[in-house]
């Protein structure tokens, strides 16, 4: 779900440089940035693992 708001995102970027919002420059690089991040999603869908909070066992 989160990939996809930052997919969205991109998208919308896209077309705020598309209609002159904002300067190619800046949406690429804020398009790169959620790239960074999709990545970061990516890698945490794929190893959840590394992300799960342990049960406490010193009960």
């Amino acid at each position: 779900m989160a990939e996809g708001e930052a997919r969205e995102t991109q998208s919308w970027l896209e077309t705020t440089v598309e209609c002159e919002y904002l300067t190619k420059e800046i949406g690429s690089e804020l398009f790169q940035l959620y790239n960074n991040i999709i990545g970061k999603l990516v890698t945490m869908e794929n190893t959840p693992d590394q992300w799960l909070l342990q049960p406490n066992r010193s009960k």
